[in-house]
């Protein structure tokens, strides 16, 4: 992904804490350090200040999505990172997920 270590946060509308750990896991292999728990994308609107703040605090968001549709909250997301020079990496391939990763 990158060749210099980022702490990097991750944004997901899934609730599989398999599919959490296993990008973790891989990213921390890396040289990454992930920053406390994702931002967890529930609804079409990022008002949590907390989101702003974890983002701030991060040098990458990596946005966890295995559809091909971007929603309204991740695209907030994503030009908020924009807006402040981050890194912004997508995770979308399911094919490199198991079956139990995607139904849980």
């Amino acid at each position: 992904m990158t060749t210099n270590p980022e702490s990097i946060v991750l944004c997901t509308a899934y609730n599989s804490q398999t599919i959490i750990d296993n990008i973790s896991k891989s990213l921390i292999l890396e040289g990454n350090t992930i920053t406390r728990k994702p931002i967890h994308i529930r609804n079409s609107e990022i008002t949590d200040a907390d989101y702003k703040t974890r983002i701030d605090n991060a040098d990458a968001i990596y946005i966890i999505n295995l559809d091909t549709n971007i929603t309204k909250a991740e695209n907030t997301l994503i030009e908020y990172a924009r807006s402040k020079n981050k890194h912004i990496y997508f995770y979308n391939d399911p094919d490199q997920l198991s079956f139990e990763d995607i139904k849980s």
